[in-house]
């Protein structure tokens, strides 16, 4: 798997706006392509099997710009999920920011991808009130 340093081209970016998950994982659905220009591809044997999200792109709605670590969000394609890719990827997202503090938001019902981001190093440092009253968990990695 190799995450590219580029954006979402107009046809992966209308892929993943297509992706559907189950409820209540379709919190994470996304409404339009345009929104995910910003996201850069995740492929494995040239197939586009995720995204990675950084910076203001990554954060949630009531969640405050964090000065000193790098905001970071990912998704896998639905069919792929409980398969070790997360796991994967999440290594690749620490490896490539080795040295800087991370921090995600995860959903509060979502105790797969909390797990591991625990897993990855990620620590809870606070609970917070997303869009649509949605309960979320706000977690950090230290540099390291």
């Amino acid at each position: 798997m190799e995450i590219l340093d580029r954006g979402l081209t107009p046809e992966e970016a209308a892929a993943v706006a297509g992706w559907a998950y189950p409820p209540p994982y379709d919190l994470y659905d996304a409404s339009e392509s345009s929104e995910l220009a910003d996201y850069h591809p995740v492929v494995r044997e040239g197939e586009l099997v995720g995204f990675v999200c950084l910076g203001e792109h990554a954060r949630v709605p009531g969640q405050w710009e964090a000065h000193d670590a790098v905001d970071v969000g990912a998704g896998l394609r639905p069919d792929l999920l409980s398969q070790g890719l997360g796991t994967e990827l999440m290594q690749m997202v620490t490896e490539r920011f080795a040295g800087r503090p991370l921090r995600a938001a995860v959903a509060a019902f979502n105790e797969r991808s909390q797990r591991l981001c625990q897993s990855a190093g990620f620590e809870v440092v606070r609970r917070f009130t997303g869009p649509d009253g949605r309960s979320f968990v706000e977690m950090i990695r230290p540099a390291g």
